[in-house]
């Protein structure tokens, strides 16, 4: 997996790139809770070239989402690939990351 951070004047945007899984969503949650600790703003999460995601990476999505919530932050997903989307309808995902 690959990841990159942009900021500007309306939060963060984050790009993911490859597989979410176990092994790749463990250092991304230390950055992002790094960032997140001294700074909570407002993120957007491009998934466009998400390949595959396993259910730490869901987990993942769904902590980044609580966090953003309870910071009163928008936490927005963008660009989700047809068949993640599928599998977040099929498991209920969708709605607890309230994607439209």
């Amino acid at each position: 997996m690959v990841y990159s951070f942009d900021k500007d004047k309306t939060g963060y945007f984050l790009k993911i790139e490859g597989d979410l899984d176990l092994y790749s969503s463990y250092n991304l949650k230390e950055d992002i809770k790094a960032i997140f600790l001294k700074e909570p703003e407002n993120i957007i999460i491009d998934l466009s070239h998400l390949n595959y995601i396993d259910s730490a990476g869901i987990g993942f999505l769904i902590d980044i989402k609580k966090n953003a919530t309870q910071n009163n932050k928008l936490c927005d997903f963008k660009n989700i690939p047809s068949d993640i989307l599928k599998l977040f309808h099929s498991i209920r995902v969708d709605v607890i990351l309230q994607i439209k």
